[in-house]
């Protein structure tokens, strides 16, 4: 993304998190892109034209995560950035 033409009624302003490619999106509609997802790879890969349930939602909307892949460096615990291979250090798990 270079600009926001409009912004969407969706849309929630959300720190740039590299594991969290969802996080510009309110809960509920993040919900609704993740069971799209699914409908469209089954489609598209699966060639599978099945309902797809609703995603089940967390109890927390935030600060939860059910998979995280790490990379242990030398100056720590880190995640490979999105736009590259180098590593972001982190403190701590940010969710």
């Amino acid at each position: 993304m270079v600009e926001v033409l409009r912004r969407s009624p969706d849309r929630v302003d959300a720190p740039e998190l590299p594991t969290a490619d969802l996080a510009h999106a309110r809960y509920e509609a993040q919900l609704a892109y993740k069971k799209a997802f699914v409908e469209e790879a089954l489609s598209r890969i699966a060639k599978v034209r099945r309902p797809v349930n609703d995603t089940v939602p967390s109890p927390q909307a935030w600060a939860y995560r059910n998979t995280a892949q790490y990379l242990v460096t030398p100056q720590g615990l880190a995640y490979r950035e999105r736009r590259g291979s180098d590593p972001l250090v982190v403190d701590k798990d940010p969710w």
